[in-house]
């Protein structure tokens, strides 16, 4: 507010779940998401369709599967795919799932000469930084879905954090602090070996060290440390250790406390977007169904060495078989490289002469030197100067907007007038 600042908490996640073991964690789940599926039927049926963002993997297809047996009919999908990019095109998939449901598909080319970084600038302007303001840069999808009437999207979004596709050594150590007898112990390190890919020792180490008492969980991401100045990372160090969560992440045990992490991730899906205009329908991400995975334990979530195993066995008889037994996403690393390569000038223009670099967050002489081709298609480096520019654009924004309404708010600007009204609104 004006005058102050007032937070209330309404849930956080609960160390104390009544825990759900593997056969009727698949019939809670069921039920969750059976419960998410019939109330956003009976919500949009006076709104028109609902538009589905179908990718043809397991998350998106689930979701069109609950809405079919929710008894939703009217549904348009929506499939983008990476132009000239072979590896990237999942369209045989998603045309099974839609087939299969009766549902009508629209297929989306994505091309890399259509992307425009700089139209961020130009995007609403959210509490924070979020990397959902990309999707500002290519209209493509908003404007289709406007196009077909519909005013609810639906997708498969939530599903890596809540249905458990985490790779860690850390489940086998939860195991262990849950008090699993040894056989199971043996099982579940096997299996936590295998999908990690990683020796079975790793796993072992993990578990032996999973003794109380042990380090307090941070979530803090530090690979972006070393593009930040001289303890730059700190306040956001502070801001998860002042987190409302952080207390439950700490009493929890490690794949737990992650998986609590995981489900802070979800915020980022309600930043503002190019589909802001819409109504979200967070299917796997709604509370119903992050409540009952959180009840199940991670080991189970990947019973036989398989992400989102639980899950697989649960909606096996609604999900088509090539789509259920699918192990690999498609490959659109080669399509972003080219939208990289073609807004790199833009992005280095922003970056070495923006607003970061002139308050002392980010040194222009080693963001001169990753802005390199050959040198920002790493991985590493790319996640690091992406996140930058996404802030460098939203400071550049704050600032803008700041300007405009200074003179408004001096003025004490009343809600009925226009420019009251929009600052009123947010």
């Amino acid at each position: 507010m004006r005058t102050g600042r007032r937070e209330a908490l309404l849930w956080q996640p609960s160390v104390r779940e009544p825990k759900l073991d593997y056969v009727n964690g698949q019939a809670a789940l069921r039920r969750a998401v059976g419960r998410a599926a019939s109330a956003w039927v009976g919500y949009s049926q006076q709104r028109g369709p609902i538009a589905l963002r179908l990718s043809g993997g397991f998350d998106s297809t689930l979701v069109a599967c609950a809405l079919h047996h929710a008894g939703a009919r009217d549904v348009i999908c929506f499939n983008e795919f990476p132009a000239d990019t072979p590896e990237g095109d999942e369209r045989a998939f998603a045309r099974i799932a839609a087939e299969t449901l009766n549902f009508s598909l629209s297929e989306l080319a994505a091309h890399p000469d259509h992307v425009s970084y700089s139209a961020i600038l130009e995007a609403r302007l959210s509490a924070r930084p979020s990397y959902s303001q990309f999707s500002s840069s290519d209209s493509l999808l908003g404007d289709a879905i406007h196009a077909s009437g519909a005013r609810v999207v639906a997708s498969g979004q939530g599903g890596d954090q809540v249905l458990h596709r985490s790779r860690t050594a850390s489940i086998a150590a939860d195991a262990m602090m849950d008090g699993c007898p040894p056989a199971d112990l043996w099982r579940i390190a096997l299996e936590t070996a295998h999908l990690i890919r990683a020796p079975v020792w790793d796993v072992f180490a993990a578990m032996t060290g999973a003794v109380a008492p042990w380090r307090q969980f941070s979530p803090h991401n530090s690979v972006f440390d070393n593009v930040l100045a001289s303890e730059g990372s700190l306040p956001a160090r502070a801001e998860w250790a002042a987190h409302p969560w952080a207390s439950a992440m700490n009493k929890a045990t490690p794949a737990r406390a992650l998986r609590m992490a995981h489900v802070v991730d979800l915020h980022f899906y309600h930043q503002p977007s190019s589909l802001s205009d819409f109504v979200a329908a967070p299917l796997l991400a709604c509370q119903p169904v992050v409540e009952c995975c959180l009840s199940i334990a991670p080991y189970d979530m990947t019973r036989g060495g398989r992400e989102r195993a639980l899950a697989r066995a649960a909606f096996g008889d609604w999900i088509p078989r090539v789509i259920l037994e699918r192990r690999h996403k498609g490959d659109t690393t080669r399509y972003h490289r080219a939208v990289l390569e073609r807004q790199l000038p833009f992005i280095r223009e922003m970056l070495c002469d923006g607003e970061l670099v002139k308050l002392g967050l980010l040194a222009r002489e080693p963001l001169e030197t990753a802005l390199r081709r050959d040198v920002v298609v790493d991985a590493k480096t790319k996640a690091q100067i992406m996140t930058a520019f996404i802030t460098e654009l939203w400071v550049q924004r704050f600032l803008k907007t700041k300007a405009a309404c200074a003179p408004a708010l001096r003025a004490g600007a009343e809600p009925s007038s226009e420019l009251g009204s929009k600052l009123h609104s947010g």
